[in-house]
């Protein structure tokens, strides 16, 4: 009785935490300051339907519209605060971007997702808070809303589907593990053996409670982080504690907490090829080191698109698996082009002044300065080891990062090359996982010139 007891309460007390950021887009006379990135994926709707009420995507706030890119022209969005909506206007020869006001909204709300029954409904938590679902099966919308922890009815102006009186106040949702469906082909077990072998904690799964038996404790899934059952019992979260929706940290080229999916660099002479992630690993090598992802990659551009998981984690987050194979060493990494594609294109990075990061981690991460002719240096990169931890923020000037100084077979040492001199011919930026075998969770979100990370104002 205890135990169940414990679970009510930390199942109430999840409530006062949330997960990072809104969308920071400023709008001004009806249109956004743009920066170029691309931002979440559009759901249902097409931007020919605006007539009939349907849109692309439903925000809340003005704040909340993503930048207006190249990617996004022609996308409706509707703004719930101004019951307005807003077109993407992109211009292909200033590299610009604009949000233009529609005329108001008339009929019935848009569905963020259809669902059968009010049973498949998900936990309604801080991140849902304001999307509609439809159920088919009692033919009415709902709305989450996380200051009440429910989902309520929503009204609508379609006469042809009356909201039932039922539907006003859905029944309560199991706070149990069983309840919750992660996003990958994985169920969420009741019980693991230790911390380890907890899965991510993804918006997906937030709320889901599980046993660590080597803890002799359960432990549950809020704000993106696993939290001890116990250690919240004894000391209770508070209002004052938990963080606003706003507040988070990001650097000024990349912010996971908004949705972006490229890395902003300002170097690749508007032509939008760099920024993207890609992974690599050591399987070429012999090795036997991958990733598994929360979610699967791909959105309509790119079957290798990060973008899914970047929603999902509000940043880069995932599981890194290190086995050296018949190597005696191992890595696996993720990475992004400075000024384009191709190998032999690189770009004067000075200006940056290095780079900062905001991340959580298992493991330590190496971040190496990625260049035009890798091998020429035998691979001894230019690199900087972040130290494992949660919510670190770290600047890295580029004096600060430095070769191993490895040697060449002959036992010479292999060219040299500072940091500094390094950021002037910049390919790449990888971050990288090695060192002792295991699985090791991670999230990285946010990226940004040196001393850019800050603290987002709420």
């Amino acid at each position: 009785m205890k135990k169940f007891t414990a679970l009510l309460v930390v199942a109430a007390a999840s409530m006062y935490f949330t997960g990072c950021g809104e969308n920071g887009t400023n709008v001004t006379n009806g249109f956004a300051d743009q920066k170029g990135s691309s931002s979440s994926t559009e759901k249902k709707g097409n931007a020919d339907e605006e007539e009939n009420g349907d849109y692309d995507e439903t925000v809340e706030f003005l704040d909340d519209l993503p930048n207006c890119t190249a990617r996004k022209d022609g996308k409706v969005y509707f703004v719930e605060e101004d019951e307005v909506a807003y077109t993407c206007k992109y211009d292909e020869d200033l590299k610009e971007g604009e949000w233009v006001k529609k005329e108001k909204k008339t009929s019935k709300p848009v569905a963020d997702e259809t669902v059968d029954s009010d049973e498949d409904l998900p936990k309604c938590s801080s991140k849902r808070d304001g999307d509609i679902y439809y159920i088919e099966e009692d033919d009415v919308y709902v709305k989450c809303d996380a200051e009440e922890g429910d989902w309520v009815s929503v009204k609508t102006e379609d006469n042809d589907k009356p909201s039932s009186s039922n539907s006003s106040s859905l029944p309560d949702k199991p706070s149990s593990s069983n309840s919750i469906t992660p996003t990958s082909a994985a169920s969420i077990p009741n019980a693991v053996v230790t911390l380890a072998d907890l899965p991510i904690c993804t918006k997906s799964i937030e709320g889901a409670i599980i046993e660590v038996t080597s803890e002799g404790d359960y432990y549950y899934c809020a704000n993106l982080e696993w939290h001890s059952l116990s250690a919240e019992i004894e000391d209770p979260p508070t209002s004052s504690a938990s963080s606003s929706t706003k507040d988070y940290v990001c650097g000024d080229m990349w912010c996971g907490p908004k949705g972006e999916e490229q890395v902003i660099t300002g170097l690749d002479a508007g032509a939008n090829l760099s920024g993207w992630w890609w992974e690599y690993n050591d399987q070429g090598n012999g090795g036997g080191s991958y990733f598994s992802w929360p979610t699967s990659k791909g959105n309509e551009f790119s079957d290798e698109s990060f973008e899914p998981i970047i929603e999902e984690c509000d940043g880069l987050c995932g599981i890194v698996h290190l086995d050296n194979g018949i190597l005696t060493y191992n890595f696996a990494g993720i990475g992004f082009n400075v000024s384009g594609e191709d190998s032999d294109e690189i770009a004067n990075a000075s200006s940056w002044g290095g780079i900062c990061v905001v991340y959580s981690s298992e493991a330590p991460i190496t971040v190496e300065m990625g260049l035009e002719n890798e091998t020429y240096y035998g691979s001894d990169l230019p690199k900087y080891t972040l130290i494992a931890g949660t919510n670190k923020v770290t600047g890295i000037p580029w004096s600060a990062f430095t070769q191993a100084g490895w040697l060449d077979e002959d036992g010479d040492p292999y060219p040299s090359i500072t940091g500094t001199t390094a950021a002037r011919v910049l390919h790449s930026l990888k971050f990288k996982f090695t060192g002792d075998e295991g699985t090791y969770s991670f999230n990285i979100q946010s990226i940004g010139t040196y001393g850019s990370c800050k603290q987002d104002p709420q």
